[in-house]
């Protein structure tokens, strides 16, 4: 694992170099042909927890057992264990998808393989949008905004509730298609945290890119340590505010908070326990000690507030939840605006 710009400047150039291509949960970064999303950037290229890049395996079929034992077949993604711990001394794991038989069906055939690492950059990003503003008929101009989504959750009873939130976003994503021209914009304003992006898809399948361009007004900066903390703590990244203080991750207001660091997911992401409950179905409540790197891989999820890695592939994001009411929306937008 590799991580900030020379990583990802890197994962530009292998592309030519041979190598083979709810709950507080994130969104996974999907888009059909044409559409459009609007994003700021919550992991940077180099300061603080910085955009990974390391190895994946993707679309490998799993087994999903629920608690009366039934099977549900489908294909998840899986970081690549010794490419992810690379560059740690300490890591005594292996490749668990490989030592759990992990298969998958390459491209326009129906026969299992043993699936090849593929090389990805991963950020975490929150969902924006723009809305017009009355120029009395002049120059139309956009005002900038977090877009806020209905969760629908059940709480430790089970019983079925609705709060607000925002839409936090996994974006994985390969050089050729995508990273690009972000490492451009990172190399022209040194960060990718003060400013949103549009990001654009232009084509299907194989024959897909995305463009990513700069909109709106950037954010004044002269320490980017400092620019980092504000932006994240803006929106409770690591559990806490720009000032250090601790955000309300258990209440109803935690779906406002990013659900969990880069660092976080990833451990998870390459945690033996998950990759062994997916591949073999067998469920479980706690996680590996034995060198599997991250924290316990929990399964079993009685409050409904299911782990962040439970959501599918990022081309299979579920569609999301209708925005709430106005009144509720303008209520809540007014106290967020404290944030920024």
């Amino acid at each position: 694992m590799a991580r900030g710009f020379k990583a990802m400047q890197q994962a530009v150039k292998n592309i030519s170099g041979g190598r083979s291509g709810g709950g507080r949960r994130f969104s996974y970064f999907n888009l059909e042909d044409g559409q459009s999303m609007i994003v700021r950037f919550l992991t940077d290229a180099e300061i603080g927890d910085a955009i990974v890049t390391c190895d994946f395996y993707e679309y490998v079929q799993t087994k999903m057992a629920d608690k009366d034992g039934n099977i549900t077949e489908g294909t998840n993604s899986f970081i690549v264990a010794p490419s992810y711990y690379a560059e740690d001394p300490t890591w005594k794991g292996e490749d668990w998808v490989l030592k759990y038989g992990g298969k998958t069906k390459e491209y326009g055939s129906q026969e299992y393989t043993t699936p090849r690492p593929k090389e990805r950059s991963v950020a975490i990003a929150v969902e924006r949008e723009a809305v017009p503003v009355d120029t009395g008929g002049g120059r139309p101009k956009f005002k900038y905004q977090d877009k806020l989504v209905e969760v629908t959750y059940k709480d430790k009873d089970g019983n079925e509730k609705t709060a607000t939130g925002r839409n936090f976003i996994l974006i994985r994503k390969d050089a050729k298609t995508f990273w690009g021209n972000v490492t451009g914009y990172f190399s022209e304003f040194g960060t990718l945290l003060d400013r949103d992006y549009k990001i654009t898809r232009n084509g299907k399948q194989l024959a897909t890119n995305y463009t990513c361009m700069p909109v709106g007004p950037e954010e004044e900066w002269d320490d980017p340590e400092e620019l980092v903390r504000r932006v994240q703590g803006r929106y409770g990244y690591g559990g806490k505010d720009a000032d250090g203080n601790p955000v309300d991750t258990e209440g109803e207001e935690r779906f406002l908070w990013c659900p969990m660091t880069l660092t976080e997911w990833c451990e998870d992401q390459a945690n033996e326990e998950r990759i062994k409950a997916l591949l073999t179905g067998q469920r479980s409540s706690g996680g590996s000690s034995n060198g599997s790197g991250g924290g316990p891989a929990k399964l079993d999820d009685p409050a409904g507030d299911a782990p962040p890695w439970a959501v599918g592939e990022d081309e299979a994001q579920t569609t999301a939840a209708p925005a709430p009411r106005d009144a509720e929306v303008s209520a809540l937008r007014a106290r967020l605006e404290e944030f920024k």
